[in-house]
């Protein structure tokens, strides 16, 4: 049941979900987890019409979807990428505003963005650039340990929320597989391929996911 790149699996029923007639299987392949994981850090909080939100790293699997939902919901949408072509494609995405963090300081470019006031929800430089009341909304990370600004966040009042997507409720996953199937519905989902590899091929599929060159999700055809 914990297995992957194979023909079949056994795995609960309420985890294979309906998705709208004429959906490419491609696609699909790449929904689950990064769809139900940008869903949920986007919606976390509830509504986001009105507010500014920031998604770091806009133009990976998760960051391109996370643009999206906030975009279908009303939000204004600052994110963050490494290369002019990441720039050129989250604007694609929906993206009002991009800061490449290679090239630009990230926290004057954002508060000049907002008048000084700072982003609502996902701020990385949690005291410069959060606005008062705003949340931080971490789904992963590589340490173990964490610090936070402490005098800044009471100051602020601000909120720090985790969560994975592995241990979300029935209804919040229903919750995004709705949202999802709104999304294709409307037309309003897009979902890059950058590369397509048969099963046999599943070695140079990992390496060209290793690389990390590349913009789009890599698939494997399985039949």
């Amino acid at each position: 049941p914990f297995g992957t790149a194979a023909a079949y699996i056994c795995m609960p029923g309420k985890y294979v979900i309906d998705l709208p007639a004429g959906t490419d299987m491609a696609e699909a392949a790449c929904f689950g987890i990064p769809f139900l994981t940008a869903h949920r850090a986007v919606m976390f909080d509830g509504d986001v019409s009105g507010q500014t939100i920031l998604v770091q790293g806009g133009a990976g699997a998760v960051g391109d979807h996370a643009v999206q939902v906030a975009k279908a919901n009303g939000a204004r949408v600052i994110t963050t990428v490494s290369s002019d072509e990441k720039a050129d494609y989250v604007r694609q995405a929906g993206a009002d505003e991009v800061v490449n963090y290679r090239t630009e300081d990230v926290a004057a470019r954002i508060l000049d963005m907002t008048d000084g006031k700072g982003v609502d929800r996902n701020a990385p430089g949690y005291g410069q650039i959060l606005a008062p009341r705003g949340t931080v909304i971490i789904y992963g990370t590589v340490d173990a340990m964490a610090s936070v600004p402490a005098q800044d966040f009471i100051v602020k009042g601000a909120n720090l929320k985790w969560f994975i997507v592995y241990s979300i409720t029935d209804a919040e996953r229903d919750e995004g597989v709705a949202a999802l199937n709104k999304m294709l519905a409307d037309g309003t989902l897009n979902t890059t391929i950058a590369a397509r590899f048969p099963l046999e091929e599943i070695v140079a599929a990992h390496e060209m996911v290793e690389a990390a060159k590349h913009i789009g999700n890599v698939v494997l055809d399985i039949g």
